[in-house]
């Protein structure tokens, strides 16, 4: 599992076809810089925040309600990723069929999960981070991965 990473999503909300980007920045294991679209999370040690950054103006929370047109949470690439699979998993209709991948120009590990209404593929990193998730609902896939943090990624504005 990375400890230190910067990425780059795409993200196709199907309803409306909205397309968004995404950038997660994993600085170390206590600070965490995700952006989706014009919002950025900032989730450190004891301090959390949510940021418009056209008009640079925070809360001192985490609020989801931020990108609920994008149809994700802050934690797309990571737990909430896990939940679904975990969710999808206990609907599902017959075995996942698993496989390898190349996803961004990284190894992944995938999953196909057949469920009512058609097949959800789960990808993710070797390296921990969510590679690819389609569904019914989003269109997600990871672009770019270093494993340098991008420290501009912090700024509020």
């Amino acid at each position: 599992r990375l400890a230190q990473f910067s990425a780059d999503y795409t993200i196709l909300t199907r309803l409306g076809d909205k397309e968004s980007t995404a950038t997660v920045v994993q600085a170390d294991n206590s600070r965490r810089s995700i952006t989706i679209n014009d919002v950025r999370f900032l989730d450190g040690v004891g301090t959390s925040s949510t940021c418009d950054l056209t008009t640079a103006q925070c809360e001192a929370v985490i609020n989801d309600a931020r990108v609920s047109d994008v149809q994700i949470t802050h934690d797309f690439y990571g737990s909430s990723f896990a939940r679904r699979l975990r969710v999808d998993a206990g609907r599902s209709l017959s075995p996942a069929r698993g496989y390898t991948d190349t996803i961004g120009g990284q190894g992944a590990i995938c999953a196909d999960v057949p469920v009512s209404g058609g097949t959800k593929v789960y990808c993710a990193l070797e390296t921990g981070p969510l590679a690819r998730y389609d569904g019914n609902d989003v269109v997600i896939e990871i672009v770019t991965l270093v494993a340098t943090p991008d420290e501009s990624k912090f700024a509020t504005s």
